[in-house]
């Protein structure tokens, strides 16, 4: 987040401004759908978690798979 600005600057000001407000918009989002599945479980639950208690284990493995790529 900190080099997006940096990496950015090449395209122009503007582009460079939608695509930070975009990404920013997914984040958000993202942060948003993962609150909502928390508290509909009543729980705090990680991805992996998540995915083994609204769909079973093979949803557990690729949200466990899908955080390890985000860190």
């Amino acid at each position: 987040m900190i080099a997006l600005p940096m990496v950015l600057c090449k395209i122009g000001i503007l582009p460079s401004i939608a695509l930070i407000i975009t990404l920013w918009f997914f984040m958000y989002l993202s942060g948003l759908l993962g609150l909502e599945l928390n508290l509909r479980a009543g729980k705090g639950l990680t991805l992996g978690e998540l995915g083994n208690f609204y769909r079973g284990p093979l949803s557990s493995h690729i949200g466990s798979l899908s955080l390890m790529f985000l860190i």
